[in-house]
């Protein structure tokens, strides 16, 4: 059983951050009827892809094809940028993980280009967020720390909560669960003070993951249906989904197997539609675990194949872990004994795999890492600060300096005259 979907934010870099709704997408289609500027138009193709990336894949990409075409005609690179990050998110929702990550490097050039810093760190966001998805917790850790960190050094107060969120994503799939819980509640402390309801959603579904875990399941039921009711509201189609499915597992784990079962359909009925591939995959998966438990195994066996297959073809190795798990039991509770050793087996090899010590202890010493360059960071601020404190109390001793060397010398200079005319005085010839 998949226990959870967790929720991971990916960032754009423009001004638009809305939620997708009809009533932004509205407003955003009759500002393209009237608009002349062909960087407006750029940024309007850009915020409508973004718009449309949880719901309809093929026009966001299709959009920021456009995008992209204008975008390099007048070497507008932060618009081109963008414009590749809705496409790498579209190819992320197909399974194409490899070319989605290509494509995320080619937005960061063109922010290179721009120098536009909050590009680089929604690049590297996005990276991270698709070796989460394939089950590579070390280098997802690695670039959700270098967007903190680039949040941090913007002061970007939206970015840093949800680069905590997805540092703490990671943490809950390593099952280091008090760490993940205490970096949620830090990224739900500022979205709620900046009113980002669709981050707001996402974050309260991932403290709700803590509470199942904990098997509190009032406290995850209610966190997940405010999630839902947010997603719900906002139209924002595939969270509300991952919410429905998360509803679905707090049932199967209470042995409610038919209610469980009836959730898993909704969210699986909106996930083919967005068709997003990870979704499908680990809602197959549950579906099977619904049906073995009700001991209905050809329809269980029907799911778990499905999934493995999706599972296998774009090597998310989590899933794999899992779908061979599933087939396991599905074959002891068949009597096929050797067929669920085989698959036991294999499953333990991918567990190992992920969740090994070894494993653990690397991702532990990226934050580590990370506190102590932030640490070092803060410690050549601080030397700075005083080398510059330093050198301003030494700038003043020097003009004190140099004033009384002035005065000392327009002294000498008025003594001298003085004196000189006191001398031609005191030589000029008598007159009888």
């Amino acid at each position: 059983m998949n226990r959870y979907t967790i929720f991971v934010f990916c960032f754009f870099t423009y001004v638009y951050s809305y939620a997708q709704n009809r009533i932004v997408i509205d407003s955003l289609q009759r500002k393209l009827l009237h608009v002349k500027s062909d960087t407006t138009k750029i940024n309007l193709y850009n915020a409508l892809g973004w718009e449309y990336r949880n719901s309809d894949y093929k026009l966001a990409d299709s959009l920021a094809d456009l995008s992209i075409l204008l975008a390099k005609k007048i070497e507008f690179e932060k618009g081109v940028g963008n414009a590749y990050l809705i496409k790498a998110i579209a190819l992320r929702t197909q399974g194409s993980f490899e070319q989605a990550i290509k494509t995320a490097r080619w937005a960061l050039v063109h922010f290179v280009k721009d120098n536009f810093r909050p590009g680089f760190s929604s690049v590297y966001n996005f990276i991270a967020s698709v070796h989460f998805i394939q089950g590579n917790h070390k280098p997802a850790l690695y670039y959700y720390l270098q967007s903190l960190k680039v949040s941090e050094e913007l002061n970007d107060v939206q970015g840093i909560a949800k680069s905590l969120n997805n540092v703490g994503a990671v943490y809950l799939e390593q099952k280091l669960y008090d760490k993940a819980l205490l970096y949620f509640n830090r990224s739900y402390k500022i979205i709620e003070k900046v009113g980002d309801e669709n981050s707001k959603a996402a974050c309260l579904n991932n403290i709700g993951n803590i509470y199942q875990y904990k098997e509190e399941y009032d406290s995850a039921i209610a966190k997940y249906s405010i999630s839902a009711e947010i997603n719900l509201k906002i139209g924002d189609k595939r969270d509300a989904s991952a919410a429905l499915h998360n509803i679905g597992l707090v049932y199967f784990e209470q042995g409610l197997f038919k209610q469980a079962l009836n959730s898993f359909l909704q969210s699986l009925l909106i996930d083919e539609k967005l068709g997003d591939i990870n979704a499908i995959i680990i809602t197959y998966g549950n579906i099977a675990d619904c049906y073995t438990k009700l001991e209905m195994f050809h329809a269980a066996l029907k799911y778990a194949k499905e999934s493995f297959i999706m599972a296998k073809a774009f090597n998310m190795k989590k899933d794999i872990m899992n779908a061979y798990n599933m087939l396991s039991k599905i074959e002891e509770k068949n009597g096929h004994y050797k067929e669920a050793l085989i698959n036991h087996q294999l499953y333990k090899v991918y567990s190992d795999s992920i969740y090994n010590l070894e494993n653990t202890e690397q991702i532990a010493s990226l934050e580590e890492q990370y506190l102590h360059e932030k640490q070092e960071k803060l410690n050549v601020l601080a030397s700075t600060e005083s080398e510059i404190d330093l050198f301003k109390t030494q700038e003043k001793e020097r003009e004190v300096t140099k004033y009384i060397f002035i005065i000392g010398l327009v002294l000498i200079i008025f003594v001298t005259l003085i004196y000189v005319v006191f001398f031609l005085v005191l030589r000029r010839p008598k007159t009888s």
